[in-house]
């Protein structure tokens, strides 16, 4: 026997399966910096707090990491679950407000081992 759990969720008044959804990672302008499915063989994020976590997996550390979250909330950036295609959308639009890295080259949100990055010192 095998025991199977579906979760959903309901955006903007619309119930979905969990794992039709993405989260999405947002610059302070609004467009789209970084996208994550909900739900993938590794990882079932269901909240906002593990959505920030795995975004921010990089960081080695635990009071860093939560260190540099608390940093990008500060400078605007926000997660948000979105259905897959409203993620692949805002993915795919052009951020008309700065520069943007190429395709395959993102650019990172926060580099806690560069001194010079003076958002917030992790290493504290």
């Amino acid at each position: 026997m095998t025991t199977t759990l579906n979760l959903s969720v309901e955006i903007d008044g619309v119930s979905r399966p969990l794992r039709d959804c993405d989260w999405v990672l947002r610059r302070p302008c609004g467009c789209a910096e970084a996208i994550m499915h909900a739900v993938s063989s590794l990882v079932t994020l269901t909240s906002e707090h593990e959505a920030w976590e795995e975004f921010y997996c990089d960081v080695p550390r635990a009071d860093r990491r939560r260190r540099a979250v608390n940093a990008a909330r500060k400078r605007g950036y926000t997660v948000a679950l979105t259905s897959i295609d409203d993620a692949v959308r805002a993915w795919e639009a052009r951020c008309p407000h700065g520069e943007e890295p190429e395709p395959g080259q993102q650019a990172s949100l926060f580099d806690p081992t560069d001194p010079a990055d003076d958002a917030v010192d992790v290493n504290a």
